[in-house]
């Protein structure tokens, strides 16, 4: 090499080309003398050959390029120089080491690139300061721009990816086929990526994941393809849009009606669940005011005020009211209707959802009146977890008459369960009986009664309630009756006594007859009428005792009528 360029120089030809080469180009010997100094190398220095030659290459080039050029270092690359007016300007310098003879002599070549510097300084500080994310790569896929945007981005310093493969930056997934995607395009010029957007995933050095949407741009130059991606951060977006993906997917899913009206109140757009609901597609609806177009003769005035009142006020509230189908046919719906503010603040549109709850609003109804029929029917008291009375049913109060009174009746109630009783209600959470509250200076009130405990959802008991049935007039019925069953025994037992008695009289009678009998047959004839008159009082006796024997009879099957009937009164009263 060193032979050829000896040659070139050495020939007048070449040294004219030299003279005439368009970049600048001096030549210094080993003493760091110009030896050679064409026309564009004084145009660039601003200064005559015949000043330079012969003189220190100091005086036109720095330190740090002559240092290079005594290392051998010949590598092309950029300096910063000064002409002699002390213009500075960006050069680009090239060194051919040859011999002249025996000696070495270095040729520069100088070239003015400070437009081009200057070009690719702003080009480069654009990007650098770009709020996307640029990457670029070499030929080898090795990155060689990573401006802060990328940085922020990967969560990488530049010093970490700047001549490394770009396949660091891509998910550990595809790392191992990354080359090849890259290089298909090099080879088939097939573009599936290039010269459009693609939303992809950004592997960041922490293992999180963002999302990124990216434009790649592909440069030719001297057969070198290379490639440049600008990526944004589209996480929220792609966030924002799945959400609202999984909204619309919801919305129109939904059993329940979803109505959108602007901030007018007129409906913009509404879901399949509302048109289910109401009967109305949204070309029927669109433009209209749900309230007009649902609300009939059965809906609540103070309910549509209040839904007015809400509006008007731009606050979210929820509402239970009946509304019609397009048929006239009436359903109860829950409404929650909610403003959407815009970034000012201001409202822009409403949301309401809608359910329909005709099935379960009958249901509370019919609970309702089933409790008021409780209410009117059941004697119904509630007490604290630990027993103390809490409150009474209306029921209650107008029998007792005032609250105190109320208050001494349900003490009285709760005194009637034992421990045992309490003990069987706080573990199975319920208890049946009945009891009979006789209190001085009240009325006797006798229920037959349950008492069940209700709990928070943790076990604790939060109150224990009374339900009763007031059997009052059967339990003074019962217990006179019983009184008057035990008058109807003490009465048996004196007839009891008189029967005997008359047995005893009886049994008398007969003997005096049989005597009597026996006295008239000693007699003779003179007894015979006697005799007569003993055997009428002996049949008389025997008539009297049978009939005492019948009257005892029908007393004892008495007696133990009476028994049955005092025990199925027992069971009666419990």
């Amino acid at each position: 090499m060193l032979r050829l360029l000896s040659r070139l120089f050495s020939s007048s030809r070449s040294a004219l080309a030299l003279e005439q080469a368009p970049q600048a180009v001096l030549t210094i010997n080993r003493h760091n003398q110009i030896t050679f100094f064409n026309a564009s190398a004084e145009r660039l220095w601003a200064i005559s050959r015949d000043q330079v030659l012969g003189q220190s290459a100091s005086t036109l080039l720095s330190k740090s390029v002559l240092g290079r050029i005594r290392t051998g270092d010949g590598k092309p690359h950029e300096a910063r120089m000064k002409d002699t007016q002390g213009r500075e300007f960006w050069a680009h310098l090239a060194v051919a080491s040859f011999l002249a003879g025996n000696t070495l002599e270095n040729t520069i070549f100088i070239r003015d690139i400070s437009d081009e510097r200057h070009t690719r300084e702003m080009m480069n500080q654009t990007l650098e300061q770009a709020m996307d994310a640029v990457i670029s790569i070499d030929e080898s896929n090795n990155v060689t721009f990573f401006n802060k945007a990328a940085e922020i981005m990967w969560g990488y310093d530049r010093v970490e990816v700047l001549g490394n493969n770009v396949k660091m930056l891509v998910p550990e997934a595809i790392q191992a086929q990354h080359d090849s995607f890259v290089n298909r395009n090099r080879r088939t010029g097939e573009n599936r990526i290039v010269g459009s957007y693609r939303e992809l995933t950004i592997e960041r050095k922490d293992r999180s994941r963002i999302w990124g949407q990216a434009a790649i741009s592909k440069i030719e130059f001297d057969g070198v393809i290379t490639y440049t991606a600008f990526i944004k951060d589209v996480t929220e977006e792609v966030e924002k849009r799945e959400k609202m993906e999984m909204l619309s997917l919801v919305a129109d899913h939904a059993n329940s009606g979803i109505v959108i009206t602007d901030r007018d109140g007129k409906i913009e757009y509404l879901n399949a669940g509302f048109e289910h609901l109401t009967g109305y597609s949204l070309e029927e609806a669109r433009g209209k005011k749900p309230g007009p177009m649902l609300q009939g003769a059965g809906t609540d005035p103070d309910t549509v005020r209040e839904i007015r009142a809400h509006l008007d006020r731009q606050e979210p509230f929820y509402a239970e009211i009946l509304n019609y189908h397009k048929n006239g046919t009436p359903y109860w719906v829950s409404l929650s209707i909610a403003p959407v503010f815009d970034a000012n603040g201001r409202v822009n549109r409403f949301i309401s959802v809608e359910a329909d709850i005709t099935q379960s609003k009958q249901q509370t109804v019919d609970f309702t009146r089933r409790l008021q029929a409780i209410e009117h029917s059941m004697v119904t008291m509630e007490f604290r977890p630990d027993g103390s009375f809490l409150s009474a049913n209306k029921l209650i109060r107008d029998f007792y008459g005032s609250d105190d009174k109320v208050a001494r009746g349900g003490k009285a109630a709760w005194s009637k369960l034992s421990r045992e009783n309490i003990e069987t209600l706080q573990k199975t959470g319920e208890f049946s009986g009945r009891a009979s509250i006789e209190l001085e200076g009240l009325p006797t009130l006798a229920l037959d009664y349950r008492v069940v405990a209700l709990k928070e959802f943790n076990g604790d008991v939060r109150r224990y309630v009374l339900f009763g049935i007031d059997i009052t007039d059967r339990h003074i019925a019962v217990r006179e009756t019983q009184e008057a069953m035990s008058s109807v025994l003490q009465a048996s037992k004196k007839i009891s006594g008189i029967v005997s008695t008359i047995n005893d009289i009886a049994d008398q009678t007969n003997l005096l007859a049989l005597n009597a009998a026996i006295e008239a047959a000693r007699a003779g004839d003179a007894g015979r009428g006697f005799s007569v008159v003993a055997d009428e009082v002996r049949s008389l006796a025997r008539k009297s005792s049978g009939s005492a024997g019948e009257i005892d009879g029908l007393v004892d099957e008495t007696n133990q009528r009476v028994a049955a009937l005092a025990k199925s009164l027992d069971r009666i009263e419990g």
